[in-house]
């Protein structure tokens, strides 16, 4: 059996979730593009997925086929050129977004036209980039007994976040799933407010929470990129990365979708609730409250 030891692996596997919002511009997304390539030369063995989602879908824009990824771990080289193929993959988005109304020219025009009030479909591009990870696992064979080793795999959020109290529950389960599957979730907010969300998701798996002004996004997230989303584990053992301070936990109820501070829990799927309903809004179970003696 191949050792679990993060040195014992050449390279790992990087799934950046980026958020389409009226943020992404043409210099941010370049800079993005410039740390992919950086990231797939520096080791032979290193993969990158870009996963874009915003407030009606998420999909995979780099590679065109996730089943390159595989072939990479065994092959040990996987390069395209990202830019031009996350860009097109961007653009089809945005032609199906029905949020952007009226035909624009430009991919960023269209993006600069997006609603800020809707809510981005995090839940689901984490649930891509777990899937993705456990689908790069690697097979290791030892006489008769085959072996699934996990790839070391890294997930980066990048975006300025959203109102993401409608996906709690969802979120929260993605976040328990890389936890299992020792997948850091780092978080790198680029929006004017605190994202609570993105601090919890980094506090679960470990991974770190920076949030970076807008008008300072085009200077510091490039040396953030390389600095710390390009080293592996073992490495960034070393290096002095931003801690989470004090993390609220603050649920939200899936009746309203309002963060609240007591609540009642169902017995069956564990959703909160702000008052007791008859029955639970996310398994239909019907709810009684205990009498008091």
């Amino acid at each position: 059996m191949e050792s679990q030891n993060p040195k014992a692996h050449d390279g790992f596997l990087l799934c950046v979730a980026l958020q389409v919002s009226a943020h992404l511009n043409e210099v941010y997304l370049k800079n993005l593009c410039a740390f992919a390539r950086n990231f797939l030369l520096s080791r032979s063995r290193n993969n990158i997925c870009v996963v874009l989602f915003n407030a009606d879908s998420a999909r995979v824009a780099y590679p065109r086929c996730v089943e390159s990824l595989i072939e990479a771990r065994s092959s040990g080289f996987m390069f395209e050129d990202p830019h031009s193929i996350i860009e097109a993959e961007l653009a089809n988005m945005l032609r199906d977004a029905p949020m952007v109304t009226g035909a624009t020219p430009s991919t960023f025009d269209s993006i600069r036209s997006i609603a800020s009030g809707s809510s981005p479909q995090l839940s689901q591009a984490l649930t891509k980039c777990i899937c993705i990870a456990n689908k790069c696992m690697v097979v290791s064979r030892s006489q008769s007994t085959a072996v699934r080793v996990p790839v070391h795999s890294r997930i980066l959020v990048l975006g300025p976040g959203g109102d993401f109290s409608g996906q709690y529950i969802h979120i929260m389960n993605a976040s328990f799933a890389a936890r299992r599957m020792h997948v850091k979730i780092d978080c790198i907010s680029t929006g004017a407010a605190p994202a609570p969300m993105l601090e919890q998701l980094a506090d679960v798996t470990d991974g770190f929470y920076l949030q970076i002004s807008v008008d300072a996004t085009e200077s510091q997230l490039p040396v953030t990129l390389a600095l710390l989303c390009a080293v592996d584990a073992h490495t960034r053992s070393f290096m002095a990365v931003p801690k989470p301070g004090s993390v609220g936990y603050k649920s939200s109820c899936v009746c309203h979708s309002k963060p609240i501070d007591i609540g009642f829990v169902c017995s069956r799927c564990l959703s909160v609730h702000c008052q007791v309903p008859q029955q639970c809004v996310q398994c239909s179970v019907r709810l009684v409250l205990p009498s008091v003696p």
